[in-house]
């Protein structure tokens, strides 16, 4: 059978287990043929509001049940997803609905309208016409036709994205899936944000291959999210590590904490040795270190049945996955050595829409760079070392933040570090840190914690205190922004009105 829209899932779940659930969140649960009918409904109704086959279409909604039905909507009329993440003010969203030409904007609650695109405000008297909307059914797309604009979670600015087509999301629903060893009878929890790339595209590819996913968004204590598993029998959920953290933090574990989960994803995130050890010990042993990137997919996975040793890598390539450490001119380098992030997946698209610059930044004969910096042991598998960018030169010296904040990370006070580069003095950079702490520290006792660990010019020449860290809205922190608020001098302080309190 060739797969010409991804909603085909969709129906054949509705013919061949129809009561079993599909989504389920809070008192709601839809199977996986009220959820087929849905995306009928909402797609007539989305028809009748004037989309059509290959218009961009921004979505900007809360996580709901409502929200995948009307991603599913999008996608059987053909035309193509743009999504936004609702937390966004009016000028940001504009400003991406202009780049990208998005001639409508679905959302859940009232708002600005965006200039050049009509606003769909899917509510109770939308629904509710909706259920009169005549079902679409059929589609008239083909494996090559453009699906969905596949954002990066960038720091500042507008976000990239490939347009990537029907035929492509289905070959990374395809190999994701069995790379993660996911199956039809699994009970996914997506407990990101949906606009996050994991979050969206590990439901909708559970909802497609027939799983049930469990809806449970942040902002959550974790306590809560113990009980939503255990309550749920949630067997796979994909944790970032701030939250995996504060699990780890929780007293009285009993553990393991989770024994009924056949998968603990982590990933979107460093996730360092003692870190992963500990998870394995405390939290579960089925931990999967994934790692991968919105736009092209994922690379690798450290699996439950790798050796303690491994652990502090992402593994070892996914199933079809070509992945290759090159230097500046795309040639392989030696294992052990470090260099660029290379590799090719049946999902990797052509390159960035409508942006030639970035396009040739960061694809090169079929492989994606995604500007990371890695290296291969001898036994083949990826220890990730930091970004391309965020690579710190002092006196001459190539330093890698990664490993500075693993160091600090052990410290039992500090729960969120990150390092960046200092453009002060006469070494050219300096080596800053930032650290969150649970508990009071001072400066000199974390940086004896790194005498003893580290190398001399590793060592930082700071170490900054903030209340939190600044994130984008993948949940990646903001080297970029914690750059501009280092001070010009080494005596300064950081350029915040808040400061954590510090012995």
């Amino acid at each position: 059978m060739r797969i010409e829209n991804v909603t085909c899932a969709l129906a054949s779940n509705a013919q061949r287990r129809p009561n079993h659930p599909a989504v389920i969140q809070r008192d709601e649960v839809l199977d996986h043929l009220a959820l087929e009918l849905r995306v009928q409904k909402y797609a007539g109704a989305l028809r009748e509001h004037g989309v059509r086959q290959g218009e961009i279409v921004a979505v900007s909604m809360h996580d709901t049940i409502d929200l995948i039905a009307i991603i599913f909507a999008i996608m059987r009329l053909g035309a193509i997803l743009l999504p936004m993440d609702c937390r966004w003010t009016a000028a940001e969203r504009n400003a991406v609905v202009a780049a990208f030409q998005a001639t409508a904007l679905v959302t859940d609650t009232p708002l600005e309208a965006a200039p050049g695109a009509r606003t769909i405000e899917v509510d109770a008297r939308w629904k509710a016409d909706a259920e009169t909307a005549p079902a679409v059914t059929g589609w008239s797309t083909t494996a090559e036709s453009p699906l969905l604009l596949s954002l990066s979670s960038g720091t500042t600015g507008i976000p990239k994205g490939p347009l990537v087509t029907h035929g492509l999301y289905m070959a990374r629903l395809y190999y994701e899936t069995l790379s993660a060893a996911t199956t039809q009878d699994d009970i996914n929890m997506c407990a990101l944000p949906m606009y996050f790339g994991a979050g969206r595209n590990i439901t909708l590819q559970n909802v497609m291959i027939g799983a049930t996913v469990v809806l449970f968004p942040p902002p959550y204590d974790v306590e809560d999210l113990v009980k939503e598993i255990h309550d749920r029998h949630v067997t796979s959920v994909f944790l970032v590590p701030t939250i995996l953290r504060r699990l780890l933090k929780l007293p009285n574990v009993e553990p393991p904490l989770f024994p009924g989960l056949r998968a603990l994803f982590s990933g979107a995130a460093p996730l360092y040795e003692e870190e992963a050890r500990q998870i394995r010990k405390l939290l579960t042993p089925k931990l999967y270190v994934s790692y991968g990137t919105t736009e092209a997919g994922v690379v690798g996975y450290l699996m439950p049945e790798h050796d303690d040793s491994k652990l502090g890598s992402v593994g070892l390539p996914a199933f079809l996955c070509d992945l290759q450490i090159v230097d500046d001119r795309h040639r392989p380098v030696p294992r052990g050595e470090v260099g660029r992030v290379s590799f090719r997946t049946p999902a990797v698209p052509d390159g960035f829409y409508n942006n030639p610059e970035a396009t040739a930044e960061s694809f090169h004969d079929g492989h994606f760079l995604p500007g990371d910096l890695g290296r291969f042991d001898e036994d083949g598998f990826l220890y990730l070392v930091g970004r391309s960018k965020d690579v710190i030169i002092r006196g001459g010296v190539n330093i890698y933040p990664a490993d500075i904040e693993a160091n600090l990370s052990l410290h039992q006070a500090v729960v969120d570090v990150a390092v960046v580069g200092w453009p002060i003095g006469e070494m050219g950079e300096e080596v800053a840190a930032i650290v969150v702490t649970r508990e009071p520290v001072n400066e000199t006792a974390l940086m004896e914690h790194c005498r003893s660990q580290l190398a001399k010019y590793k060592l930082p020449r700071r170490i900054f205190f903030m209340n939190k860290l600044p994130r984008n809205e993948g949940g990646k922190v903001s080297k970029k922004r914690l750059a501009q608020l280092l001070p010009t001098t080494v005596d300064g302080e950081l350029k915040i009105e808040q400061q954590a309190d510090v012995s």
